[in-house]
């Protein structure tokens, strides 16, 4: 109860801005781990800071933002939607976790008297209104690298040992929580986009929480003596992982869904070839979904503030001008420059399973059907252009 009362009086003053924590060597500060979930948000895990003292225990969290917010949806995918530091009751933060069945590791911190009251401090500096809010960004700027730098810039010298660390792309890190459910990671392996290609440095892998963990785990910190200690004192598993993902059944997994329409679209070519059908329904169909996609990606890459969306090698095979230029070729007479433009296609989609081939950790498996359908429909359209 006294916790309790004690966190109600801490945010009453927080948001006066009159309030000061008391800080004393019994004092702790903790990095919280919490397992990934299963929502598209909560896929990679969340990080937060404890405060605990005698009379409260709070959370910092600066993964939070706000539904409200007006146009909420186009500033979430424009890019500009702000996050914030949040402040939260300890427990209500853990009940959110075991309801969900996630995990929850606890790292106490290993900090002098000294070092905690400059982190507080700097906690309670960037919990202010006007200093709360942030551009989020997925891969650089998250609720992992902001405890990261805070932790850096108000607590010394902090040594992060990676004899042992493995070499990663960043689609190597992600593909680690995205596969689990193929479709989403069909999604964002679509929307992503060069970026993600390249090798990680040790010290962005604690973008993800995990690794933001791991690598505290084996930190060591410079204290007022100017020794080095380990940087976590104690780890402590307050919840256990429960929930794991529900295992899609094969046949809804899009590998499996677009293989067998591959298939489908192969044999019905064959039998329009043979029967010197035009199957234009088939082709609109395949294009405007195609094109909706290059528009999609083309809006992610030049009108928001992602990052890691531009440039997007995609747009080789889901291009916004298939949408235009395709419906038009399917229906004119021109067929020299029908001939012409389906063979620029052809060539785009060979250019991108050579990329495929070449680099798999770029497109997963499961896009490879998706070009081929792509490449049986672009071919089907010379030939008619070349009997004409």
């Amino acid at each position: 109860m006294l916790k309790k009362l004690g966190f109600f009086i801490c945010l009453l003053f927080l948001c006066l801005k009159s309030f000061s924590i008391t800080v004393t060597d019994s004092t702790r500060i903790s990095l919280l781990t919490c397992s990934p979930g299963n929502e598209l948000y909560s896929l990679f895990g969340h990080s937060a800071i404890r405060l605990e003292t005698k009379n409260y225990d709070i959370v910092f969290n600066y993964g939070t933002f706000d539904f409200r917010t007006k146009n909420f949806y186009i500033k979430f995918a424009r890019g500009k939607l702000l996050y914030r530091l949040a402040c939260g009751n300890y427990d209500r933060f853990i009940e959110e976790y075991k309801k969900d069945g996630r995990g929850v590791i606890e790292q106490e911190l290993n900090l002098d008297l000294l070092q905690k009251r400059k982190l507080v401090d700097a906690l309670l500096e960037n919990y202010k209104p006007e200093n709360k809010y942030y551009h989020y960004s997925f891969l650089f700027d998250n609720c992992s690298t902001r405890i990261r730098d805070i932790i850096e810039t108000n607590c010394g010298e902090i040594v992060y040992d990676y004899s042992d660390n493995q070499i990663y792309r960043f689609w190597d890190m992600l593909d680690k929580y995205l596969c689990a459910n193929k479709w989403i990671q069909f999604g964002i392996h679509i929307v992503l986009g060069t970026d993600c290609d390249r090798i990680v440095e040790n010290r962005e892998q604690m973008f993800l929480p995990d690794f933001l963990m791991m690598e505290y785990s084996k930190a060591k910190l410079k204290n007022a003596s100017g020794k080095y200690v380990k940087l976590v004192k104690s780890e402590n598993e307050i919840l256990a992982y429960t929930n794991k993902a529900p295992e899609i059944p094969f046949f809804l997994k899009p590998g499996f869904i677009f293989s067998l329409l591959c298939f489908i679209v192969l044999i019905y070519s064959i039998y329009g070839h043979r029967k010197s059908k035009k199957l234009i329904f088939l082709d609109l169909g395949i294009f405007i979904i195609v094109g909706l996609i290059g528009w999609i990606i083309f809006f992610l890459g030049f009108f928001t503030d992602h990052e890691a969306t531009f440039p997007n090698l995609n747009q080789l095979w889901a291009a916004p001008f298939i949408i235009p230029i395709s419906i038009w070729c399917l229906f004119t007479k021109n067929h020299k420059f029908k001939k012409l433009y389906f063979r620029f296609c052809t060539i785009l989609i060979i250019l991108a399973i050579g990329i495929w081939i070449l680099s798999p950790f770029v497109l997963p498996m499961n896009f490879l059907p998706l070009l081929c359908i792509l490449l049986i429909r672009y071919i089907a359209n010379i030939k008619p252009s070349i009997n004409n």
